[in-house]
């Protein structure tokens, strides 16, 4: 029995590279959105639209969570345009999209700090123990004027306030 040679398939045709469909900045672009102008202030709203969602995408990467990465994203764009950072970006120092994910990329490091903060105990009031002005709601009352069967009870009742 003679076996034929199968005929091999086809190959695909290869799909489009990742970020093949990512535009390229034109710095012209970048220069206007820098200015204080409504032709600035144009050119600023097209380069957030046009980097809105590779930013969005990469956020989503990197926080696994739709939700999160979407408002992660506002914010950023919300700090980028309030902070003027996109003054900080030049051609000589090399592509706009390295700049956005380098921003990017600090904007998380402080978001997740914050957030470890936040862990901590951030917000609540530190008292010091040094501090002898620390106000009435603090204050241990002297118990040398309290007879001794007293001031047991009173300790610990003080130790649980505080």
């Amino acid at each position: 029995m003679t076996a034929e040679p199968t005929q091999p398939t086809p190959c695909r045709p290869p799909q489009e590279a990742p970020g093949e469909d990512f535009r390229t900045t034109r710095w012209t672009q970048v220069s206007r959105a820098k200015a204080d102008s409504p032709e600035g202030r144009r050119a600023l709203a097209e380069l957030c639209d046009a980097y809105y969602e590779p930013v969005a995408a990469f956020l989503r990467c990197e926080l696994r969570d739709a939700d999160a990465a979407r408002e992660l994203t506002h914010d950023f764009f919300a700090n980028m345009l309030a902070g003027g950072a996109i003054a900080r970006a030049g051609q000589e120092r090399g592509r706009f999209r390295s700049f956005l994910l380098g921003a990017v990329k600090h904007f998380l490091s402080h978001h997740r700090e914050a957030a470890r903060r936040l862990k901590r105990g951030a917000g609540v009031e530190n008292i010091s123990l040094n501090d002898t002005d620390a106000g009435e709601a603090h204050s241990v009352p002297d118990i040398s004027v309290l007879s001794p069967e007293a001031s047991p009870g009173l300790c610990i009742s003080q130790m649980q306030k505080v």
